[in-house]
């Protein structure tokens, strides 16, 4: 993961990675889904998955 995606807890710049798509891309679809829970259920399970 490149420093310079990582916005906010970085959910969007993993999940970008994971499917080899624009941060970008990944953003807007959270953006418009309106995916809040998600998004944090997503920096929950990443952020613990690093830990392991």
């Amino acid at each position: 993961m490149k420093k310079d995606d990582h916005i906010f807890l970085g959910v969007c710049s993993k999940l970008s990675e994971f499917l080899n798509v624009d941060p970008f891309i990944v953003r807007l679809c959270f953006l418009f889904t309106g995916s809040v829970i998600l998004y944090f259920v997503l920096a929950y399970l990443l952020d613990r998955k690093e830990t392991m």
